[in-house]
């Protein structure tokens, strides 16, 4: 099985050309235990490979307005004898802000035996997030950054076994 999603998110918390992202993916899996040459071995039930790799976009790391330069009041001053409101900035601007974009791969193995009373996943995972987006503090101003990028990797086993009642279980 053979799946492909391309998916379009817009958002005005980030740059004005940048303001559109595009994240594709792809998944497939393969249930090897279908074909002729496995067909026939009966303690197998379930023998499955599983792919998959694709993107996903994540604005969750900054707020609304962080491409926008804003202003607060800052004090008040005589000008002419008269007091006057002066204006401050809240943050310092990034107007190439863009989306963080997270890579995602994943390999994995399923298989049963014995009516799939006894179970085996492996998977392996890897993400790669780019531009991911933070604020940066200093002088009390904030900034909304990018950092380069990020990398995680997993691997997973995992074993089920369904009793069939006939067990003797001591605890």
């Amino acid at each position: 099985t053979l799946t492909a999603t391309l998916r379009s998110d817009g958002s005005s918390m980030v740059s004005r050309r940048h303001r559109f992202g595009f994240f594709p993916s792809v998944s497939a899996n393969w249930n090897i235990k279908k074909e002729a040459f496995l067909f026939d071995v009966d303690f197998l039930t379930l023998l499955k490979l599983r792919m998959g790799y694709g993107q996903s976009g994540n604005l969750g790391g900054i707020t609304s307005y962080t491409t926008l330069n804003t202003v607060k009041e800052n004090g008040i001053v005589s000008v002419n004898g008269a007091p006057t409101v002066t204006m401050g900035s809240i943050r310092n601007t990034n107007p190439d802000l863009k989306w963080e974009k997270r890579t995602t791969f994943n390999l994995g193995l399923d298989w049963g035996m014995w009516n799939n009373r006894l179970m085996f996943t492996t998977e392996y995972y890897y993400s790669k997030t780019i531009s991911a987006l933070t604020h940066l503090t200093a002088y009390r101003l904030t900034t909304p950054i990018r950092i380069v990028s990020k990398i995680r990797r997993d691997t997973e086993i995992e074993v089920c076994k369904t009793p069939t009642g006939r067990e003797l279980w001591i605890l």
